[in-house]
């Protein structure tokens, strides 16, 4: 113990003592009254011990959560960190997914204007996730049957995709001398990406996706169209990717699309097909999901039977929502 806090302490004695010794009732004639003519200070002495008293730095295990402590480093005084149980974690959910799942309900099924995903899962703002972040790819397209006698063919595909506040295009590189039963066109990653091509997208609503493939007749065509749409978004501000644009207003796309195919040179438009994703199923597809377009036809004349499907993959993530308690 400090001196200082001995000679608190003996100070407190005294007054103590002093206190019980006028508790008789009986008082001392000789000493006068105290008066207080303008009001009195308490003189009690009091003691400050704050300087005997060190800091205690917080402590895992302490029961509270402060200083650098998180859920992370401290689970036992913050908690369990929150977890998003519909969706992978968002560090290192760029890379495409080691292993992705058939999603047959999204196949279109010979049809050109459709609906999917509708009562499949629930908006991310009624779960314990964040707002889904999207990346989609054409994964690979398969030529069955080219249309075309005799001879091979050359082909692309544009798709162009919009929630309504954002929008993107991406256009294939050209594939050329293709036969019947041509072995897949398997496509790079960052290639044939036409959703999150800078970043994994944020995503909330509806999402509309549109294919168009084309024979191609000449490979200055494909010069013209890819560099039409390129002119295009570089006007219209798009933010380029490796074979690709996004952009800031969800219309953006599809107007450089159709003014690119107006350019074509009179590329044959065989593959043409537009599907709408529910809102509810994008938390979904972000744990990897794969889908077909698929579009038969009749080449005309004698070229035969065309067959051609577009394999799509998606992939993402999503943070937790931290809960209030």
């Amino acid at each position: 113990m400090s001196d200082r806090v001995r000679a608190w302490l003996a100070i407190g004695v005294m007054s103590s003592l002093v206190a019980c010794a006028g508790a008789t009732g009986e008082t001392d004639p000789t000493t006068p009254e105290p008066t207080c003519d303008g009001g009195c200070e308490d003189s009690t002495p009091t003691m400050d011990v704050s300087d005997d008293v060190p800091d205690v730095p917080p402590k895992c295990g302490d029961l509270v959560c402060n200083g650098t402590e998180t859920c992370e480093t401290c689970p036992r005084d913050c908690d369990k960190c929150p977890k998003c149980d519909l969706a992978p974690s968002c560090t290192g959910a760029v890379a495409v997914p080691t292993s992705s799942s058939e999603l047959a309900s999204f196949n279109n099924d010979g049809k050109s204007l459709y609906t999917c995903g509708v009562g499949m899962g629930v908006e991310a703002s009624k779960t314990t996730c964040l707002d889904p972040r999207l990346r989609i790819r054409i994964r690979q397209i398969k030529i069955d049957k080219i249309g075309v006698w005799p001879g091979s063919l050359d082909m692309y595909c544009i798709v162009n995709a919009s929630d309504g506040a954002t929008s993107e295009v991406a256009v294939t590189p050209l594939q050329k001398d293709l036969k019947d039963g041509n072995p897949p066109l398997v496509f790079d990653p960052n290639v044939a990406l036409f959703w999150g091509q800078k970043e994994l997208r944020t995503t909330i609503n509806n999402l509309t996706v549109t294919y168009r493939c084309f024979r191609n007749n000449d490979v200055s065509s494909y010069i013209k169209v890819f560099g039409s749409i390129k002119d295009g978004a570089i006007a219209a501000g798009g933010v380029a990717g490796p074979w690709g644009w996004a952009f800031g207003l969800g219309g953006v796309a599809a107007g450089v699309v159709e003014a690119a195919i107006g350019s074509s040179g009179g590329d044959t438009l065989r593959l043409n097909v537009q599907q709408t994703i529910d809102a509810g199923a994008l938390l979904d597809m972000t744990n990897g999901r794969i889908w077909r377009i698929r579009q038969t036809g009749e080449g005309g004349g004698l070229n035969g039977k065309w067959d051609w499907t577009i394999e799509v993959e998606s992939w993402g993530c999503a943070d937790a929502r931290i809960l209030p308690k």
